[in-house]
């Protein structure tokens, strides 16, 4: 499952909670979409990958442990600054 971070939300959401895949797989694989193709599409202005990988580690403790906290648990999301 090299391309992660084409996945919709509620296959990665079923897959995490399945334990197919982890939160911090996840993260990292979209992390790695935004630094390859950033460059040329300016989406992001800030990238929090320290923050979002430390914060994928908790949810995949959480998972791993049966402390899910709803469907999107564990989903990286990305806020859009419209200004």
């Amino acid at each position: 499952m090299s391309q992660l971070w084409a996945m919709n939300i509620s296959e990665a959401s079923s897959l995490i909670h399945a334990h197919e895949i982890s939160p911090i797989e996840l993260v990292e694989s979209h992390l790695e979409r935004i630094e390859t193709t950033d460059g040329r599409l300016n989406s992001f202005i800030t990238v929090l990958a320290d923050e979002a990988i430390e914060l994928a580690k908790e949810a995949t403790q959480d998972v791993s442990s049966g402390r899910e906290l709803g469907p999107l648990h564990g989903i990286p999301i990305g806020l859009k600054d419209l200004y």
